[in-house]
């Protein structure tokens, strides 16, 4: 009886894993590395610049053309909230020099062009392009709502809004990023465990400030494509 029943048991965990291979994809085998590189090249040269707008310096201000102040420093525009500035849309959010991407680099006109950033709905379509929404939207009230903080003394201000001319900026904004952006090598990618056909996790060296580091990111597959689904900064 005992082992009529192992075989039954037995069976039956062969037929449910081949079901899940036939039927569902995120029951299946990875992608082979060399044809997800490339994507996840794209993908983490691509949240360097909402890394930067998020976490790091942020997007920039915008000042008067024609106005200094007593020490003949350039003086920010006013906007209808005293807390805040207006952001500079025709000025890069990210001014670092952009290395080749996969045959891909973005050029000078591009870059003439500014962030052109006039929404905070624009800068959650950015940010939607590297990052899943599972991960990145619980993060929107911090940068668009404002949130409570007790270690800060309570209410906490967005660090972006909506404004009559544009995007607006805290003023007290803090830079989560200090330093460097981090850098990754690419060559040395490993994939490893959980991963399947639409979840991979996988380890990469980085450098930041000197420092070598091996992390570990995953990418999901959405209905969007792939996007990061842990942080790069």
């Amino acid at each position: 009886m005992k082992n009529n029943m192992k075989r039954i048991i037995a069976a039956a965990l062969m037929l449910a894993s081949l079901l899940c291979v036939l039927t569902l994809p995120s029951c299946a085998n990875p992608p082979e590395l060399s044809e997800i590189k490339p994507t996840i090249e794209i993908l983490i040269e691509n949240s360097r610049k909402v890394n930067h707008m998020l976490f790091g310096e942020g997007l920039p201000i915008a000042y008067y053309e024609d106005k200094k102040d007593a020490e003949g420093n350039p003086v920010p525009v006013d906007t209808e909230y005293e807390n805040y500035y207006l952001v500079d849309f025709t000025a890069p959010y990210f001014e670092e020099e952009d290395e080749e991407t996969d045959g891909e680099k973005e050029d000078d006109e591009e870059k003439k062009k500014g962030n052109g950033f006039f929404m905070v709905e624009q800068i959650k379509a950015e940010a939607e392009k590297v990052y899943s929404k599972d991960y990145i939207r619980p993060l929107y009230d911090m940068f668009f709502t404002g949130h409570y903080d007790a270690d800060k003394g309570g209410v906490v201000r967005a660090n972006y809004i909506d404004g009559e001319n544009g995007i607006l900026k805290l003023k007290t904004y803090e830079a989560y990023i200090k330093g460097e952006m981090r850098t990754f090598d690419y060559d040395s990618i490993v994939i490893i465990k959980p991963s399947t056909a639409d979840f991979v996790t996988f380890t990469i060296d980085s450098y930041k400030d000197g420092e070598k580091m091996n992390i570990r990111l995953t990418i999901v597959k959405t209905e969007d494509g792939w996007r990061l689904d842990s942080p790069t900064y």
